[in-house]
């Protein structure tokens, strides 16, 4: 008898955990005051392109340039996004995250934009500058397999990241910080001087749906299973 009552009592733990609530939260601009997010973009201008950033910055942008740029002189252009994921949020509690970027505009793209991607412990270091031109050729990036193709239209476009999500949460880092860097695929074969680039709409686009974000679907607490993410507040909830 105890250990039917075992099972039964069991088998409604299992039931609530399915049926919880999940937690969406999505890290962009207007969530925790923008304190969850940060922007790079960082340049080659080198001729030949040698690969190494020689100038970048570290401010939110209208838009941003990935691939050959003839503003400003001719750059080879590299922007990344980066997302510090809320404290207290551990692997086993993602169920889903997607990377959300509007693609504003092709100039010419010869070659495919690929979504590179790396774990790291802050938001900024060494100073913006500094910490964009590092970005720029940093090896911890690694290709994730994602991005757009030449025949990609101008729009909203969305990619399913919850393994890199998860796989950074793994590392059990002090922060931890997922970060998305945009390239052009052979970038530093294309020609010097010739235009061939993908415009992607950053953080200070003035249309809030346009902005970048990172959205998390989160297991919630339920007594003696799951931990709720204990900061970075507040969250939105829906019900599956």
């Amino acid at each position: 008898m105890q250990k039917m009552k075992w099972m039964a009592g069991a088998a409604m733990m299992m039931a609530g955990a399915v049926s919880a609530e999940l937690i969406t939260i999505v890290i962009d601009r207007d969530y925790n005051s923008g304190n969850n997010i940060a922007e790079y973009s960082a340049w080659d201008t080198s001729k030949p392109w040698d690969g190494t950033a020689d100038s970048g910055d570290g401010n939110f942008a209208i838009g941003t340039a990935a691939g050959v740029s003839l503003t400003n002189g001719t750059q080879l252009r590299r922007p990344a996004f980066f997302f510090k994921i809320p404290t207290g949020c551990t692997s086993a509690q993602i169920i889903n995250a997607t990377l959300k970027v509007r693609l504003n505009v092709k100039m010419n793209p010869t070659t495919a934009l690929s979504i590179w991607s790396a774990a790291t412990n802050t938001l900024w270091g060494g100073g913006n500058a500094t910490y964009a031109k590092s970005m720029f050729s940093n090896s911890s990036f690694t290709d994730t397999g994602l991005g757009l193709a030449t025949t990609a239209t101008a729009g909203i476009h969305t990619f399913n990241v919850t393994s890199l999500v998860k796989a950074a949460l793994d590392q059990n880092l002090s922060t931890t910080v997922v970060a998305f860097r945009f390239q052009m695929d052979n970038d530093t074969s294309f020609t010097y001087g010739t235009l061939s680039n993908y415009n992607i709409i950053g953080f200070d686009a003035e249309t809030i749906g346009n902005r970048p974000a990172l959205t998390l679907e989160v297991m919630p607490i339920t007594v003696g299973l799951f931990n709720v993410p204990s900061g970075d507040l507040p969250f939105s909830r829906r019900l599956i």
